[in-house]
């Protein structure tokens, strides 16, 4: 049995025993993003906090696991009315568009309708939402309950409401819809059927989908479709009963029977809103019009949905197919964008699609050129070079070959800012704890600091502060920082002043991944119309050149390392400590193998360190010519054969010596310029790092919306910013 605290064993797991034996159904690992996802099976209900816990448990299982996030199933008919909160956490992981409908609401459960009572209005979005069955679907899906979802309460709200602005939206984009709809019925007359007066539209809350056109409809299997009313495959849940939907083929299997009279055919589905599995079962003899259909191909589909407990998902039993076709998708902008970002399915975890069918609907939609960008490797090139080459003849038309690649930057200074002070001068070693890893959101808890002058450890610096918001438990639990500890505690302006006070006017910083801890300084510094006037050294980069044979650079390895015995990690005086006792024999190595006597002079007497243990960041890198494609090619190789860990690595100091031929590019939220600006580095330093690249990318906001559902920035507008 695949029970939880069979794979995932913490000491002193604050876990109760329907957690730890809870049984794990299904497990998936993203590797790359290094998440884990499981389904786990409980012997009876358990709260929502106790799920958080699991999932914490299962990060400190493994350093290289970033997050992780358990679905529970429970035993059938255990929902209970105070269990709807994590009902709606749970619907908030599947879809972006919960918002605050939810909010200070109240459920009632009577055994088969679960009603819920709103209090902030939002009834007509739910409605058009289809929030109601996307709950009934996890009733169904966490506790086997087939049940009915209805509102109630304070349903709509005044005409400056979000129910009436998510009207208003609606009916833009069906002003959209209308408009793609009036391109489409001026398509050439060349064109192997005609556009007729009406079309099937299925319209998504945030997307604009393809359209059906009804006059295409040709009886293919059995009974005919009726196409009037069809259902979205997003709306689809289980013993919904009988439906019409319609969808492209994206994947098709054959199977024949044990007795080889029938053929079974499984036939997979989209309509861009959501997917099904259709499910036939037919004599070999009576299966010529099945075996017609091929991926790609547009059907309309009639007939019974219900959970098939052999596949264990959701399927569509069939009583009748008919062949369809799209609208076709059109380009209609005046000026064709160029697009020079783009994953095929040679970029692991990121693209699905080759590389031949996005050049050719590049340039069928009139584009004058298209970039292949794929993560880290440059397989796709001769699919594309052929597909230009074979099939596309046209000379005006340009594939962009590149690459999206890991670049590290090993020339990274130690010393941010300036000073002329020399290495016998006070330095300062601090530390920060936060309520979390975001300096736009979250609020600093304790700073630690001590003096180091003429080599010795002279002053102590330590106070809490008032973060004035909730301190997250695995917060408390990784620093011992609580709720109560902070009461009472001066408010980040006071905190941050005294600890300017401490400082003085021209010491410098010392702190251990500097750019995190100054981050928090420079944002609480700007919210009060103060300056962050430091110039500051980070630890890391000096020990990177420095200390050789070490595992990793974080502060207790370090410690360990050099042999400073044990303390308190993870609280910011023990921190600050420990990290002046560091710093101390840091300066001596220095002394003695350098020829550095002013602090900034550390920038040029230290050597890179070793690439494979600084984080890497993405990069856009384009082939201008052949001594471009040749050092791209150069670079690849490198990057796998000598600079390989965990993804293939392109130093700094190796790109700037092949660099010509190439064009850089910024990338995306991932790239060295956009974490400096979230880590809100100073503009001096943003146009330091801005000039190496030839051009900067932004990238629509839909990119990086997960920055908002996953809480790194408080809302769409700070992305637009």
């Amino acid at each position: 049995m695949n029970r939880f605290q069979d794979f995932f064993i913490i000491k002193d797991a604050d876990l109760p025993k329907e957690a730890m034996e809870s049984v794990i159904d299904k497990m998936e690992i993203d590797f790359t993003g290094r998440r884990i996802r499981l389904e786990a099976v409980f012997s009876a209900l358990v709260e929502w906090d106790t799920i958080l816990k699991m999932e914490d448990v299962i990060c400190q299982c493994g350093k290289e696991i970033n997050a992780a996030s358990v679905f529970p199933r429970f035993p059938e008919g255990s929902f209970q009315e105070d269990w709807f909160p994590a009902l709606v956490q749970l619907l908030k992981r599947r879809t972006s568009n919960v918002n605050g409908y939810f909010n200070d609401c109240t459920a009632k459960w009577d055994g088969e309708a679960l009603t819920v009572e709103l209090c902030h209005g939002g009834g007509e979005a739910i409605r058009e939402r289809h929030l109601d069955r996307e709950i009934a679907s996890l009733l169904w899906e966490v506790f086997g309950q087939s049940a009915r979802v209805e509102f109630s309460g304070v349903t709509e709200v005044g005409g400056d409401s979000e129910a009436y602005l998510e009207k208003q939206k609606y009916l833009a984009e069906k002003f959209s819809r209308e408009m793609l709809i009036a391109a489409a019925e001026q398509m050439e007359e060349s064109s192997d059927y005609e556009v007729p007066d009406k079309v099937i539209e299925v319209r998504d809350e945030e997307h604009l989908l393809p359209t059906l056109i009804p006059e295409s409809v040709r009886p293919l299997y059995k009974r005919r479709p009726k196409i009037k009313e069809m259902t979205p495959l997003r709306q689809i849940v289980p013993d919904m009963g009988s439906v019409t939907v319609w969808g492209e083929i994206f994947q098709m299997e054959k199977k024949l029977s044990k007795d080889g009279r029938k053929n079974i055919f499984s036939i997979q589905i989209t309509d861009f809103t959501g997917s099904v599995t259709l499910v036939v079962m037919e004599e070999v003899k009576h299966s010529r019009e099945l075996e017609r259909l091929k991926k790609g191909m547009t059907v309309v589909v009639c007939g019974k949905i219900h959970y098939d407990e052999y596949r264990k998902e959701t399927v569509l039993n069939v009583n009748g197919i008919a062949t369809a076709k799209q609208v076709k998708v059109e380009d209609q902008a005046p000026e064709k964008r160029v697009e020079l970002h783009m994953h095929t399915s040679m970029s692991s975890m990121d693209g699905i699609t080759p590389a031949a069918e996005l050049i050719q609907r590049a340039y069928a939609w009139g584009h004058s050129a298209v970039a292949i960008t794929d993560h880290g490797v440059v397989q796709a090139f001769p699919e594309a070079m052929d597909t230009l080459e074979k099939k596309i003849q046209d000379d005006s038309f340009k594939v962009i070959y590149g690459v999206e690649s890991y670049f590290v930057n090993d020339m990274v200074p130690a010393v941010t800012g300036e000073t002329e002070n020399t290495l016998q001068d006070d330095f300062i070693c601090f530390d920060l704890e936060t309520t979390g890893l975001s300096p736009n959101n979250d609020r600093i808890t304790e700073i630690g600091a001590v003096r180091i002058h003429n080599g010795e450890i002279t002053e102590v610096f330590n106070t809490f502060v008032d973060p004035q918001m909730e301190i997250p438990g695995k917060i408390t639990e990784l620093t011992g920082i609580t709720n109560e500890m902070v009461q009472g505690a001066p408010l980040e302006e006071e905190a941050v002043q005294a600890f300017y006070r401490f400082c003085g006017d021209k010491a410098v910083l010392v702190a251990h991944n500097a750019e995190f801890d100054t981050s928090f300084l420079r944002m609480a510094a700007n919210r009060h119309e103060m300056e962050f006037p430091y110039a500051y050294i980070d630890s890391i980069p000096v020990c990177r050149s420095l200390l050789h044979d070490i595992k990793n650079y974080k502060l207790d390895t370090v410690a360990n390392f050099l042999k400073l015995g044990n303390f308190n990690h993870h609280r910011a005086s023990d921190d600050a400590k420990m990290l002046a006792m560091i710093f101390l024999q840091l300066l001596n190595r220095i002394q003695d193998d350098t020829d550095a006597k002013t602090v900034m002079d550390l920038n040029t007497s230290l050597a890179g360190g070793n690439v494979k243990k600084i984080r890497p960041h993405h990069q856009i890198i384009l082939v201008k010519n052949r001594t471009g494609l040749k050092n791209l090619y150069r670079l690849i190789s490198m990057s796998h054969l000598k600079y390989f860990y965990k993804v293939p690595r392109i130093p700094k100091s190796v790109l700037v010596k092949y660099r010509e031929g190439l064009l850089l590019g910024s990338a995306c939220e991932s790239g060295e310029l956009y974490r400096a600006v979230f880590s809100g580095k100073p503009w001096e330093a943003l146009k330091e790092i801005a000039d190496f690249y030839d051009y900067l990318e932004i990238q629509p906001v839909g990119n990086n919306q997960f920055m908002v559902r996953n809480g790194s920035v408080p809302s769409e507008e700070t992305l637009r910013e």
